[in-house]
This record gives C-alpha cells, sequence and structure tokens, in this order.
C-alpha cells in the first residue's frame, strides 16, 4: 500500500501542526468547560467593575457619591497626572474614571446642573452601565433636596434607595440545561481542529502525489486513481479517529464518571465522527484543487477559520443576524453545533430530540459525499488531461 505509506510519512513529518491544532483545540475547550456554573444551580449577580474616583471637592455629597460607588464597584487608588490616567484605562486597569470638580456641591445645593468628567475604556458596555448608575444615584439626590432634606439626609436616603435589591430569577425559553451541556462547550470545538489537520494533510498527499516524477510513476504503476483515493480515505479516517480518541481519553481524564453517566456521550462521540468525514471530504475537495503549498495553507486556514466564526464553532448562533444565519445552513459546522446543542440540552438519551438530531445528522452526511463527489470529479478530470 503505497499510497498509505506515503500518506504516514507525510503525517510524521507534519506532525508539528497536528500538536499546534490538539493544543489549541485544548487551550481553548478545557479552560471554557471549566469557567462553565453548575446547571443545577443558575444564579444571577451585578459586576463590579474596577474604577478610580478623583474627589476635587471633598464635599458631603462628592464623597456620599465616592462611597455608593464603592459599595457598587471595585474603586481602586490611582495617580492622578493625565500620563498615569491614561497608562491605567490603555492597560484597562480601571474601566471608568469619575473627576468630580472642585465647588460640584456648591452648584449642586444653587440648582444648576453640575458636569462630572467621566471617562471610560472606548466602546465599553460597563461603562454605559456605570454612567447611568451615577445618574439614577444624583436623580434620587435631587430629588431629596428639592424636598427639603440637608445634604448628609438626602445622601444616606439616595443610597438606601439605590441599595435596594430586587430579586432576580433566571429564565429560560423552555429548554433546561442539562448537566452534560459543559461537555457539549468541549466537543464544540473538534471541528476546528479537524478542520485545520485533515484538510492540511490530505492536500499535503495530493501536492506530493501530483508532483511530475511521482505522477510519472504511478501512471507507470499498477496503482488506479481508485486505489489512491481509498488507501488515503483509510489513512485519514486512522488518523482523525487517533486524534478524536485522544480527545476522548483527555475528556475522561479531566471530567470522569460524569462523563460516562451522562447518557449523551455516545451520541457527543457519533456527532464528532459524522464531522470527521466531513473534515475528509473536503480535505479530498481542497487536495484536488489546490497547485502549491501556499495556496494550500492559505484555502486550509480560511476554511477552518470562516467555517468556524459563521458556523457558530467561535460566535454563538443566537447571537449572528437573520442573514447571517441564513448563510452559515450552507456550511457543515452549522448542523454540527446545531446537534451538539440538542445533545447539551438532553437530560439523557431517553429525553433526547432523536427527530431533530438525525436530521442534522443526516444534513452533515449529505455535505459530506457532496464534497467527496465534488473531489472525485475533479480529480478524474485531472487524470484525464494527463
Amino acid at each position: 500500500m503505497p499510497v498509505f505509506k506515503t500518506f504516514l510519512k507525510i503525517v510524521m513529518k507534519n506532525k508539528g501542526t497536528i500538536i499546534m491544532y490538539l493544543a489549541i483545540f485544548l487551550g481553548i475547550a478545557i479552560p471554557i468547560t471549566k469557567l462553565i456554573p453548575d446547571a443545577s444551580s443558575p444564579s444571577y449577580s451585578d459586576s463590579a467593575e474596577p474604577i478610580a474616583v478623583i474627589d476635587n471637592d471633598n464635599s458631603i455629597i462628592s464623597m456620599g457619591l465616592e462611597n455608593y460607588l464603592k459599595k457598587t464597584q471595585r474603586v481602586k487608588n490611582i495617580n492622578t497626572d493625565a500620563d498615569s490616567i491614561q497608562d491605567a484605562l490603555y492597560f484597562r486597569d480601571i474601566e471608568f474614571l469619575v473627576s468630580i470638580p472642585s465647588g460640584y456641591e456648591k452648584d449642586f445645593l444653587e440648582g444648576t446642573v453640575p458636569v462630572l468628567n467621566t471617562t471610560s475604556v472606548p466602546n465599553s458596555y460597563s461603562g454605559i452601565y456605570i454612567s447611568m448608575q451615577i445618574e439614577q444615584y444624583l436623580s434620587f439626590l435631587r430629588i431629596y433636596i428639592a424636598g427639603g432634606l440637608s445634604p448628609q439626609e438626602a445622601v444616606q436616603k439616595a443610597e438606601e434607595v439605590m441599595n435596594t435589591k430586587a430579586e432576580v430569577s433566571l429564565v429560560n425559553d423552555g429548554k433546561t440545561l442539562s448537566q452534560s451541556y459543559k461537555f457539549m462547550f468541549y466537543y464544540q470545538y473538534i471541528p476546528y481542529m479537524l478542520l485545520g489537520i485533515l484538510v492540511q494533510i490530505i492536500g499535503l498527499i495530493f501536492l506530493s502525489f501530483n508532483k511530475e516524477e511521482v505522477r510519472k510513476r504511478t501512471l507507470c504503476s499498477s496503482t488506479t486513481l481508485r486505489s489512491r483515493n481509498i488507501q488515503l480515505f483509510l489513512g485519514c479516517a486512522v488518523l482523525g479517529t487517533a486524534i478524536l480518541v485522544i480527545v476522548l481519553v483527555i475528556s475522561f481524564i479531566l471530567y470522569g464518571s460524569e462523563l460516562s453517566q451522562s447518557g449523551v456521550f455516545p451520541w457527543l462521540f457519533l456527532n464528532s465522527l459524522t464531522f470527521l468525514l466531513v473534515s475528509i471530504s473536503l480535505g479530498f475537495l481542497v487536495g484536488s484543487i489546490v497547485k502549491s503549498d501556499n495556496q494550500l495553507s492559505a484555502l486550509a486556514t480560511s476554511i477552518a477559520m470562516i467555517f468556524s466564526f459563521l458556523g457558530g464553532i467561535f460566535i454563538s448562533q443566537e447571537l449572528m443576524g437573520s442573514q447571517v444565519q441564513k448563510i452559515s445552513r450552507f456550511i457543515p459546522t452549522y448542523w454540527y453545533i446545531a446537534t451538539n446543542k440538542i445533545l447539551g440540552y438532553a437530560q439523557s438519551s431517553e429525553t433526547l430530540d432523536f427527530s431533530s438530531f438525525l436530521q442534522n445528522m443526516g444534513i452533515q452526511l449529505a455535505f459530506a459525499f457532496a464534497f467527496f463527489s465534488l473531489a472525485l470529479a475533479v480529480s478524474r478530470r485531472k487524470s484525464g488531461r494527463m
């Protein structure tokens, strides 16, 4: 099996690429799954951002505002010169800066609207939220002072109102996350790894066999185009399965019995195997088209990234616009992620939506068949020209 042996040689020569994509996968998947809270105890809490307050007034109202912010945010002490402030914002030591000018309380009590100097990190949502908190606090303060309360009494009342906590309950859209949803995130990044590795490896093999001297030897040998493709497919299947086994072993090391008892692990693995076929067939198609190493490298990287972003691996499908979602349906990673989410919501095999699961798996297989058919058509056309 000369093609299979050549395949193994190329794999060993490019083991650095395989290790790199495995490392990227583990570097993304493991931290994310570790950061996910327990599905059985959903919770909500206000986020406290690092901010700085510069009080140039040192009045009851200015100190009241600073004390309020200390209770709702993480107020940090910084140097007040312009360079230090710019550095703190640039390196995100703070997200927001409040500078209270001298004479602020005097203007406030006289009924004018004194200006607070605020600065935030560009395009920061937290900066908008903190500005809204400050404005709400000052609005209550104005109401109490207009009602005849002293600055000290108004500050106390405003803080009491702002510290009133609402009871928040988290609800969902009728779908309940299962205890296995963390594994859904772990398996979510597998397509990026498979595409990055297999498209690159298969493309290199096609380039090797399309070299003039190799092509002539192949024509003189008994190896047919069909035999070559079968051996190449077997080699890719062995490599892809080995990678998935490594991923499987690591997932069991991380999650142990929790994974095996989830009830959906076999289906997660089956979904990954199905996408393995998609990756191999797409690798065949790319390999039959490219003519140089540079073309292959650019195309393989672009496919892995575009399919990952549009398919919902790096950006959640729910966050995409309606037009983008329509386009992403023509990408196989979309259906892999959709299947992955079905498994994430399933409490066990009994509660799995098998109808949607099988439909999505069928669409992935249809993509694999289409890519492989196109690759064979291109290969036969090229061989007919030789």
